[in-house]
């Protein structure tokens, strides 16, 4: 389990060697997150959600090692170290080594917001060399990128589907919650028809060596652009997270048919839900779905009590970022 005074040791600005003049704090689902001054300090929580197990010090010090050697590929001036958290003989915790180590921590050096590629597209600073001098980093990462043994039984169509299945399986006590039946059994029928009709193209892919041991979902929110390119993984192994938004844009809710949810905008459970039903004006007889605005109430009603990660809160999750 986690210290029990880890949090309140790492929440004063005396615990680090730089003496911020305060420290704020940032919990997320599987981390304490410690932004101090320019830098930043990510404890995994001793947590288990059968996808990933941080129950134990061996554990969380495995995968601060994997998320430092992970991001150190495309952001080596940003993640630092992995420093050890300490208890001493009169119980005070201390960074460091020391009689008894109790945790680990990624240490991260915090960048600057408006540098970000985000930031510098919204004021135009953002030219064609610029973009290629992106694009030249990403390929030759690419080209470079780790491949064959166990990077290509990731990509193979055992452990896709394998993947795909227990998806379903942890799934399906949502069914009539946030889904409903028909389109869930409609998607797990296309899934399985897909792997089925591409399996030699996917079998392809891998004797090619096409995979490889890259990044996680890469977008502008995470490219610094400061005397030099960095890229951020922003991940933490075998923890993907999410925030629900608008792709393409969504209708407004009944009777405001004109206003659409901005792109990239965050959604509401509620507007989640409403965007995979069909609108009230469509609704037919033979509806394969079988849904019908009652269900829509009952899903939306069943729903109130997820917590969904919204925008802000995704920034919260990698304070790099100096959301």
């Amino acid at each position: 389990m986690t210290h029990p005074g880890l949090l309140a040791a790492m929440s004063r600005p005396d615990f680090y060697p730089n003496r911020p003049d305060g420290v704020e704090v940032i919990q997320t689902h599987i981390s304490f997150i410690f932004i101090a001054g320019q830098e930043v300090y990510k404890v995994k929580k001793a947590i288990d959600f059968g996808f990933l197990d941080f129950t134990t010090l061996e554990k969380r010090k495995y995968y601060c090692e994997e998320e430092l050697r992970l991001n150190r590929r495309l952001a080596p001036e940003a993640y630092l170290e992995v420093i050890p958290v300490s208890e001493g003989d009169g119980g005070a915790l201390r960074l460091g080594d020391g009689e008894r180590i109790v945790d680990y921590a990624v240490r991260m050096k915090k960048l600057p917001q408006d540098k970000m590629l985000r930031a510098l597209l919204a004021d135009g600073k953002v030219d064609v060399s610029m973009m290629d001098r992106i694009a030249a980093k990403i390929a030759d990462f690419h080209r470079r990128a780790e491949t064959g043994g166990r990077i290509d039984e990731i990509g193979g169509t055992d452990t896709i589907r394998r993947n795909h299945d227990e998806n379903f399986a942890q799934t399906a006590g949502y069914i009539g919650i946030t889904i409903p039946r028909g389109r869930y059994d409609f998607i797990r029928a296309y899934d399985s028809d897909f792997l089925r009709r591409e399996e030699t193209l996917l079998k392809a892919r891998v004797a090619d060596h096409r995979i490889r041991d890259c990044h996680g979902d890469l977008h502008i929110e995470h490219i610094c652009v400061d005397n030099g390119i960095t890229i951020f993984d922003f991940r933490d192994p075998k923890n993907p997270t999410y925030c629900l938004m608008s792709i393409v844009g969504l209708e407004g809710e009944e009777g405001e048919e004109d206003e659409r949810i901005d792109l990239y905008d965050p959604l509401t459970v509620e507007q989640c839900i409403r965007a995979y039903y069909p609108k009230e004006g469509e609704w037919v007889k033979e509806d394969k779905y079988g849904t019908a605005a009652k269900e829509i109430a009952e899903a939306i009603s069943k729903s109130v009590e997820f917590k969904v990660t919204d925008l802000d809160a995704a920034f919260q999750i990698f304070p790099t970022l100096e959301a």
